[in-house]
C-alpha cells in the first residue's frame, strides 16, 4: 500500500460498527442461547445426544451432520421451524 491510499472512511465506519457491537455484546449471547436452547430441546428427544454447536466431527460422521449458526436476526419461530424439521429426519435411538 502506497502512503495515502489508506481506507480512513472504511476504519472509521468498521470503528463505528464494532462500538456498536460491543454495546450490543450481552443481549446477543443472551438471544443466541435462548435459540439454541429452542433448537437443543427439540432435538433431544428426537434422538440428538451431542451439542449441536459440535466440531472437528470425525470424517466418517460427515455424511450425517448438520451445522445450524445462528444470527441476530433470526427468531425462535425460526429457531422452532428448523428444530421441528429437523427432528423429523434424524432417526429415533
Amino acid at each position: 500500500m502506497r502512503a495515502g491510499t489508506e481506507n480512513v472512511a472504511g476504519a472509521v465506519g468498521m470503528s463505528a460498527a464494532l462500538v456498536g457491537n460491543c454495546r450490543e455484546i450481552e443481549r446477543s449471547r443472551e438471544h443466541l442461547l435462548r435459540l439454541e436452547n429452542i433448537l437443543l430441546g427439540t432435538l433431544r428427544p428426537a434422538g440428538s445426544t451431542s451439542s449441536a454447536t459440535a466440531m472437528n466431527v470425525p470424517d466418517e460422521y460427515a455424511p450425517g451432520t448438520v451445522r445450524v449458526s445462528f444470527g441476530k436476526h433470526n427468531t425462535g419461530d425460526d429457531t422452532a421451524t428448523t428444530a421441528e424439521a429437523l427432528a423429523g429426519i434424524i432417526p429415533t435411538q
